[in-house]
C-alpha cells in the first residue's frame, strides 16, 4: 500500500495540478469502488477542487460546497494524470475516472482483490466519523518477542 510519505505526495502533486479546477464528472466503472450511497457521486459534480488533504492514509478531495470524496488507495490503487479530456479508463485494472477540463485523473489498482475504496460524505462531521471508524478497527501490533517456550518448540536448524 502506498505508505504516508506516499500519500502525502498525492495530496501536494494532486493539489498543485487540481486546485481550482471543476470537476466535471465522476467515472465510477468498478461496482466495488464506491462504498457510500448517500451523498450520491453525481453530487460531486459540477464543483470546484478546493484542494486536498491526507486522512490517515485515505486522499480526500476538498470540494467547495461539499461533499468530500475520500479515497483510499488499499494495496496496489494508484492515480494516473492523463493531459487529455475524458481519457477512458483501463479496462482490467481501471476502477474510475475524475475529468476537469482538459484532462483526466484515473484511479487504478492492480489487484484481482479490488480493496480500494471510495467514500463520498457530506458533511466535515461525517468525514471525522469516518476517520474514527478506521481507528476503532485498527488493531495494535504486538512487539513481543516469542515465548521461551515457543522459542525452545520449534526446531532449530544445523543441529
Amino acid at each position: 500500500m502506498p505508505e504516508l510519505p506516499d500519500v502525502a505526495l498525492y495530496v501536494e502533486h494532486l493539489t498543485r495540478r487540481l486546485a481550482g479546477r471543476t470537476l466535471e464528472r465522476v467515472r465510477v466503472v468498478s461496482p466495488f469502488l464506491l462504498r457510500t450511497v448517500s451523498p450520491p457521486i453525481s453530487a460531486a459534480e459540477g464543483r470546484t477542487i478546493r484542494g486536498f488533504r491526507r486522512l490517515g492514509k485515505r486522499i480526500v478531495f476538498e470540494l467547495e460546497g461539499g461533499p468530500f470524496l475520500a479515497v483510499h488507495l488499499m494495496i496496489a490503487g494508484r492515480f494516473h494524470w492523463k493531459d487529455a479530456p475524458r481519457a477512458p479508463v483501463p479496462k482490467k485494472v481501471g476502477l474510475a475516472a475524475f475529468d476537469v477540463p482538459g484532462a483526466t485523473l484515473l484511479l487504478t489498482e492492480a489487484s484481482p482483490k479490488k480493496r480500494a475504496a471510495l467514500h463520498v460524505v457530506a458533511t466535515e462531521a461525517e468525514l471525522a466519523a469516518c476517520r474514527a471508524a478506521v481507528s476503532s478497527r485498527s488493531k495494535p501490533i504486538s512487539r513481543r518477542s516469542p515465548s521461551r517456550s515457543a522459542r525452545r518448540a520449534t526446531p532449530s536448524s544445523g543441529r
